[in-house]
């Protein structure tokens, strides 16, 4: 008797409460694995796709990215469960905004026209950062820097507040998250 393997890899478009890419395998002995769902965004996230891009490509205000950053905060709040797409938006709009603000001086930074841009990028970062996503991390990572290349980041910002605070118009700032690194 001949024993044959197979694998077959299913592709579904998804349009629900998400938008995406379901991707999900069989073989003859695991049967249907777990979907994967990496390629998929919530439709709440999606909505920013637009604006990321934007200032990806060098439109960014001040006023605008702290205003998206309070709709994304209250969403990273909301939105269950939490996608790939979703990570990769939140990690697109943490890494554009800290090199902006990296790249600025003074009263250009929107840490320094904003006292709570910082605590509400963390807030929205660690809401995405629960252990059970570290698999969509690791394909982050793939992608790009991952979570590395923003702490790297997150180091160069600090310095560069620290070199402009004695010139700072905003004084000092605190910003904690609980879930920063669980």
């Amino acid at each position: 008797m001949k024993s044959y393997c197979f694998v077959y890899l299913v592709t579904q478009r998804v349009y629900y409460v998400y938008t995406g890419t379901a991707r999900r395998k069989c073989t003859e002995k695991q049967s249907w694995s777990e979907p994967d769902l990496f390629n998929c965004t919530s439709n709440t996230y999606l909505q920013f796709d637009g604006q990321v891009k934007a200032f990806e490509s060098g439109n960014m205000s001040p006023y605008i990215a702290d205003f998206t950053l309070s709709k994304l905060k209250n969403i990273s709040y909301t939105t269950t469960p939490i996608y790939g797409g979703d990570i990769l938006m939140v990690y697109r709009f943490t890494n554009v905004s800290l090199n902006y603000e990296i790249s600025q001086t003074g009263l250009s930074m929107i840490s320094q026209q904003y006292r709570d841009f910082v605590q509400k990028l963390l807030v929205a970062l660690s809401n995405v950062t629960n252990e059970k996503y570290s698999g969509y991390w690791q394909q982050v990572g793939k992608m790009t820097g991952g979570a590395t290349h923003l702490m790297n980041l997150f180091e160069k910002f600090v310095a560069k507040t620290v070199q402009l605070l004695p010139q700072a118009q905003s004084g000092t700032y605190e910003a904690v998250s609980d879930d920063m690194g669980k």
